[in-house]
């Protein structure tokens, strides 16, 4: 099987090009720097220029894949500026509308799976209720921006594409991520609660994000997809479990306005609460294998 993956040089889209091209599926990438990529990837892996800011995208590697795993966006962590937004936002439209475009003017193409990236800031902050793959979209900057991003993609839907919309939670692997920042802090001894700390965290081990991907690529499916574990939490227990694994204190209260002066708008992200289900990979059988917080930091602290 033939796959094209966006934003192959993240954290996420390493992991993963890695993963899918040891299991055999021939793999290619779609990347603004060439050279970063040919040190990253072995020559297995082809490597295909593009810019979507500029409308720049071959369309031969794009038709002519069975599958496309879209994964580029601007990073979401930094001060939320004007410009930071701008790009956050237009990084996901533009990148997602352009292969969309591709594949609507090529009637013949070979693409049959569409999974592009997005997020359970699709949900807003809400709460105490327990959020299904049917819940609404929220509040919010974030909320926005995954509502937009997943129109986009849906598109395909009447082009002979199933699109899948990966509502993804916060990734814990090694070197990278959410993690590789939390860590930094909890070594340092400045882990500890945000605000009250009763806001629900989904998160999910990148080793799952790839087993559910294969999953996926195996598997019959369309639609929007929660890609959590079944168990999220409270990010009070978040952060103890987190600094008991490093064996570091976890005595930092950092209050709400805080936060919200060092961080900006973002604060309101990360002091937000989303109580994510995956229910519809419950429903397929999926088997996680860290579904438990502890075992799952464990796993990648050692």
């Amino acid at each position: 099987m033939r796959i094209l993956i966006t934003g192959a040089t993240g954290f996420i889209g390493y992991k993963l090009s890695q993963k899918l091209d040891k299991l055999g599926y021939s793999i290619s990438i779609l990347t603004k720097n060439i050279d970063k990529s040919k040190s990253l990837f072995g020559d297995n892996i082809k490597k295909y220029y593009w810019d979507p800011d500029l409308k720049i995208c071959p369309v031969e590697p794009v038709i002519n894949s069975d599958l496309i795993i879209n994964l580029a966006g601007e990073n979401v962590f930094g001060l939320w500026t004007k410009n930071k937004k701008s790009k956050i936002i237009n990084s996901r439209i533009d990148s997602t509308r352009i292969l969309v475009e591709i594949i609507k003017n090529n009637p013949k193409h070979k693409v049959r799976k569409f999974l592009s990236s997005s997020a359970i800031g699709y949900y807003g902050d809400r709460e105490e209720e327990i959020l299904y793959e049917s819940s609404g979209f929220g509040k919010g900057f974030l909320a926005q921006t995954c509502l937009k991003w997943e129109k986009e993609s849906i598109e395909l839907d009447n082009h002979g594409v199933d699109t899948i919309q990966l509502r993804t939670g916060i990734v814990l692997g090694k070197n990278g991520g959410a993690f590789k920042k939390m860590l930094y802090i909890y070594k340092f001894g400045l882990g500890g609660r945000l605000s009250n700390g009763k806001q629900w965290w989904s998160w999910i081990h990148i080793k799952d994000f790839i087993d559910i991907i294969d999953f996926l690529i195996r598997n019959d499916f369309k639609g929007p997809l929660n890609i959590v574990s079944p168990y999220p939490s409270r990010q009070s227990e978040f952060s103890s479990v987190f600094a008991k694994t490093l064996k570091r204190p976890n005595l930092a209260l950092v209050p709400a306005f805080a936060l919200k002066m060092l961080m900006g708008e973002l604060a309101l992200e990360i002091l937000g609460s989303r109580r994510v289900n995956p229910q519809k990979l419950i429903d397929m059988n999926f088997s996680f294998n860290f579904a438990e917080l502890d075992n799952a930091l464990k796993d990648i602290i050692g």
